[in-house]
């Protein structure tokens, strides 16, 4: 018998702390627009452990932190996810190793979602699910096209998990949550702020290349709410069908990877291009467009950069009995995350729903767009790593599926 549990604790800071997600951006926040919070989504089918799935409105959560919050729990580490919705507008100091670091905020997201954990696990009751997948227009667009070219109809995933006393949601959205811009100095969820649903678990996919860049008519709360409102509008017209297999087994599989790492524009190859773009960025009519030129930029003023050779990171997939979930730690290209969900289902013969930002946080993977972007720039890796990464996660989704 499938069962679920819900819970969720607030994780915005009682101080203030400078906002992730903006390089320009250095001021710390100054209000607080709406709560930040973790939530927790507990899922059991009587076979074993619960699987718990914990989403931090947070830009994301390293690998430190998802080894803590798994540390914190009597749960196998595979059977605990950890991800984020990519907000830019929580926290920088959620991030251990950085110059923000902030060891008691880290240990107080540790011990909310600790909490949230055992209550989920407590609140778990007899369930049934319904799944439903639309396509929402006016909401994501592609941000390193052109602006006639960057119309974009973002795939919505959702759950809702019927249960005697009330219903829990799951929304995977697939967007850059950035209505709100580096002139934003207030703590927020961004868009699921505006989306809303006090019962509602969100999680993040394949958005390496969306944005609002081109949908959205300012940076506002207001606006936020509007965009959040068109989705939250096209998940409630999403027809929802009984998946009586959902939750038949539930078995999560996890890999680490070595990687090689270490790609970086330096020299007078990064001082030329940084020319080049800042020059494009004089004669740039379109402010749209101009903020890809200026995150280009940002990233080349950080310097040569020192990088390691080799970052060990985590995929995973877990098996849900009629369909399968697959984890990354990155920033994955819409047209990619595409690609592997269509692979994985070929393989299994489940549909496969990709979560990004989830079992730790190591930034954008290179995609096969032409042309400078924000992206490849900003990566460490070659693009020929993301077979590895691919493989690494249909590995884990066939160990899970037997």
């Amino acid at each position: 018998m499938l069962k679920a549990g819900f819970a969720r604790r607030v994780i915005t800071p009682a101080k203030a702390m400078t906002l992730a997600g903006f390089d320009r951006r250095t001021q710390p926040a100054q209000g607080t627009l709406e709560d930040l919070y973790v939530t927790v989504l507990a899922l059991e089918n009587g076979e074993a452990a619960p699987f718990l799935l914990c989403s931090f409105d947070l830009l994301g959560t390293d690998r430190t932190l998802c080894e803590k919050v798994q540390q914190a729990l009597p749960l196998p580490p595979e059977r605990v996810w950890v991800c984020a919705t990519h907000t830019h507008a929580a926290p920088r100091g959620a991030f251990s190793g950085g110059i923000s670091q902030d060891d008691g905020y880290i240990d107080s997201l540790v011990a909310n979602c600790k909490e949230a954990a055992f209550a989920a696990m407590e609140d778990l009751l007899p369930a049934q699910a319904l799944w439903g997948e639309t396509a929402v227009e006016g909401v994501a667009s592609l941000r390193d096209v052109p602006r006639e070219q960057s119309a974009y109809a973002m795939p919505l995933c959702s759950l809702w998990l019927k249960r005697e006393k009330d219903d829990i949601g799951f929304l995977r959205f697939q967007c850059h949550p950035t209505v709100l811009d580096e002139s934003n100095l207030h703590y927020s969820r961004d868009l699921p702020g505006g989306i809303a649903g006090e019962n509602t678990i969100f999680t993040n996919g394949a958005c390496a290349d969306l944005s609002t860049r081109f949908t959205r008519k300012e940076s506002s709360p207001v606006e936020r709410d509007r965009l959040g409102m068109r989705i939250k509008t096209g998940w409630e017209h999403t027809e929802h069908q009984m998946d009586t297999g959902f939750g038949r087994p539930i078995q999560p599989v996890s890999r680490e990877l070595t990687l090689p790492y270490g790609k970086a524009l330096q020299g007078v190859e990064r001082l030329h291009l940084l020319e080049t773009l800042q020059n494009q960025a004089a004669n740039c009519t379109d402010k749209a467009a101009l903020r890809e030129l200026d995150a280009c930029i940002a990233v080349l003023e950080r310097g040569d950069r020192v990088l390691p050779q080799t970052r060990t990171v985590t995929v995973a997939a877990c098996d849900l009995g009629s369909r399968l979930l697959l984890a990354l730690p990155f920033e994955v290209a819409s047209a990619d995350g595409a690609q592997l969900e269509k692979e994985a289902e070929r393989l299994l013969r489940k549909p496969a729903h990709l979560i990004c930002y989830c079992g730790g946080y190591d930034g954008y993977l290179p995609h096969a767009h032409t042309g400078i972007n924000y992206q490849d720039l900003a990566t460490g890796y070659l693009p020929e790593v993301r077979e590895r990464i691919w493989q690494g996660v249909l590995d884990c989704a066939a160990s899970a599926v037997k």
